[in-house]
């Protein structure tokens, strides 16, 4: 296939597994219901990838008064478009997301996810 001159193509960016940047397992994310817990209905599933936890982070945790058990990054669709996820499933473990960083600027774009255990006494 023959390009004209001066025309510019996009770069097709690989988000699957095969892709280094998310290749450690798959996450379903959920959003709650009213009574707290994850809705199944809400799934959304996601190839990711660990991240490490920093001295930022550490730090972020002991402000909002928790502890994070894993930092994922997940493929960024869409400015937004994790913002009412609350809880994710990786394997048989329930995480509660803390926070989301979306970084527009990563190559692929990427939404960073703080999570930490989700124990039967933070659904209270």
């Amino acid at each position: 296939m023959k390009l004209r001159k001066g025309v510019r193509t996009l770069r097709r960016i690989n988000n699957t597994l095969a892709s280094e940047h998310f290749s450690d397992g798959i996450a379903y994310l959920y959003q709650l219901r009213s009574d707290g817990e994850p809705d199944e209905g809400s799934r959304i599933r996601r190839f990711f990838g660990e991240r490490n936890i920093t001295y930022k982070r550490i730090a972020e945790a002991r402000q909002i008064m928790t502890e994070y058990s894993r930092i994922i990054g997940i493929p960024l669709t869409a400015q937004g478009a994790y913002a009412n996820i609350r809880c994710a499933r990786i394997g048989d473990r329930l995480y509660r997301v803390e926070t989301v960083q979306e970084i527009f600027t990563a190559v692929p774009p990427v939404a960073v996810m703080a999570l930490s255990d989700w124990d039967i006494d933070t659904r209270r």
